[in-house]
This record gives C-alpha cells, structure tokens and sequence, in this order.
C-alpha cells in the first residue's frame, strides 16, 4: 500500500513540475548519475569525506545538485518512470547550500522502502525550497546531508552493478567522522 502511495505521489510530482516548468531531462543523464554515484562511493572509501564535486556528463555539479539528481533516480526508478523522470537540469533547477548540520552518528541498515520515502521527501524538498535539506528524518535516525549522499550514492552504485535496488543499505557513519564534520565546498 505505502508503495502504491509512493508512486503516486511521484507521479503527481513528475506531472506538476514537467507541467509547470516544462523541463526535459536532459541535462543530466541517467547513466551519468550511476557513474557519479560509483565515484563518490569510492571517494568516500578512500578519503573518508565527500569529494567537493563530481562530474555528471561532461560538467561538474555540486553534492547538493547530486542529491537531487540522485534522489529522483532513486524514487523514478522504484516506480519504473526512470525513462519520464526529471532528473536534474541546472538552467531550471537551482540548489543552494543546505546549512551546516550538526554531525550525528548513524548506525543501520535503512530498508528499500525507507530509503525510497526519503528519496521521495528530499526531491520534492529540494524543489520546493531551492536548497538541499541538512538533516533527512527517518524511523533508523536522522541523516544528515553528508550521510544521506554518501546513502544514496551507495543505493545507485549497488543498482549499476546489479540491475536492481538493493533490499537495504549499511550505514555506520559516527558523529566523530571527517564525512559528518566536513561539508564539501564547491
């Protein structure tokens, strides 16, 4: 039932904003948001932080442009209107800075359906309000910005690899840790 309210809603959402705004994906293609996603997996791997941009196509976007994008890839492609979906298109689509938030620790394996709610909720948050969220609510804890991209980056490297959205994603990320103190610059 909540999947069916989901979709729903999504589709509304796709409906209203192509309607109003008019815009096309085609600013950022599907394929550039699942390599995107793998480059910030692993630069979180690496470094222990969120990198201060990626490359999406052939331009550089900013973590909180990426959380759109990633966030609407996520909840288009659960509803399977991945090919319909508003991705992200920076002529149309502005996203501010959200504000620096306070770090929290987060320790859980955040289920398909919670993952796509905040998917969900952080897109049309970002469209209504022109910036990205700080903290993303949910029933394992808040998440704060930096946590939910590094979340959503793992749920879209997974779905590169594997055709199909994981049943859950790992997060252990501590209040104390270079990816919760430092917000990306770019």
């Amino acid at each position: 039932m909540n999947r069916k309210l989901i979709a729903i809603g999504m589709l509304t959402f796709l409906f209203t904003f192509s309607v109003i705004t008019g815009v096309s994906a085609e600013s950022v293609q599907p394929d550039s948001v699942l390599t995107a996603s793998t480059n910030i997996k692993l630069f979180v791997e690496k470094n222990g932080q969120l990198p201060n941009f990626v490359v999406m196509g052939n331009k550089k976007y900013s973590m909180e442009q990426y959380l759109y994008a990633s966030s609407n890839y996520i909840f288009s492609a659960q509803i399977g209107a991945l090919n319909k979906a508003y991705l992200y298109d920076d002529e149309k689509q502005k996203v501010k800075k959200s504000s620096k938030p306070t770090p929290r620790t987060i320790k859980a394996n955040i289920d398909m359906q919670t993952y796509s709610n905040m998917a969900l909720r952080t897109a049309n948050f970002i469209s209504r309000n022109e910036k990205a969220p700080s903290v993303i609510s949910s029933k394992y804890g808040d998440l704060q910005f930096q946590t939910a991209v590094y979340g959503f980056a793992k749920v879209l490297d997974y779905y590169k690899k594997n055709k199909v959205m994981p049943k859950y994603v790992s997060l252990n990320v501590a209040k104390t840790s270079k990816l919760a103190k430092n917000m990306p610059n770019f």
